[in-house]
């Protein structure tokens, strides 16, 4: 039978029947359960918020060739169609979250990165977004970058969600050694964080920026889940 997927509560340490009483035997069963509990404390804690943002209102630049927009039916847009040097002003959307570390789970697996917003488009246009992870201190055009893209024609608000695996080839890899901030002592621990990066980009297939051309793209939200 395998172990349900929740903490398995145990008696305090130092209560009378605490499972690991100092000079007792080990039982299999209290180390599988202790096991099963660190494990899944591992997974869970690796699925966590990373950062949200408002969102857009209003945007209308197009992709970079505007005749890709709408994209040929059955293909989705690419990293290089999006404007990436877009100003906040310039009627496009940019984003760049920063660095964000993440780990792998016990077993080698890698979380997810989930990406959610609403949007909406006027006018019968199509409104495309693409989202990016890249290692750390690496292009958002790299050619090893993990991109996953989708498109909406819907003028009432919709929710989209994109998930997009992380794997060690989308993530750098940095040993630091913690220390006090007023100690002059060797560090006495090392510790491997591995850092990327979020993007994400939209266009809007109208190229006008009049009313009733326009698209909106609100309540952006990028967080960890566990691997499928």
């Amino acid at each position: 039978m395998p172990w349900p997927d929740r903490y398995l509560i145990t008696p305090a340490f130092d209560s009378a029947d605490a499972p690991f009483r100092a000079n007792e035997p080990l039982g299999a069963g209290r180390v599988q359960q202790a096991a099963h509990n660190a494990r899944l404390l591992a997974r869970r804690n690796a699925a966590r918020p990373l950062v949200q943002h408002p969102g857009w209102r209003d945007f209308w630049q197009p992709a970079i060739v505007p005749a890709l927009a709408p994209p040929v039916a059955g293909t989705g847009p690419v990293v290089g169609d999006f404007q990436w040097n877009l100003g906040p002003k310039s009627g496009g959307v940019t984003f760049c979250s920063g660095p964000h570390y993440a780990w792998p789970s016990p077993d080698g697996r890698w979380p997810t990165v989930r990406a959610t917003w609403m949007w909406q488009i006027d006018g019968g246009n199509t409104a495309a977004a693409v989202v990016v992870v890249v290692p750390a201190g690496r292009s958002v055009l790299d050619v090893s970058a993990i991109p996953d893209s989708t498109t909406t024609t819907s003028a009432t608000w919709v929710r989209e969600t994109v998930d997009l695996p992380l794997s060690r080839s989308v993530v750098r890899s940095t040993l630091h050694e913690p220390v006090p901030g007023t100690s002059t002592d060797p560090p006495t621990e090392r510790v491997q964080l591995h850092e990327f990066m979020l993007y994400l980009a939209a266009y809007n297939s109208s190229n006008s920026n009049t009313s009733g051309q326009r698209a909106n793209l609100l309540a952006l939200s990028f967080f960890l889940v566990p691997p499928p």
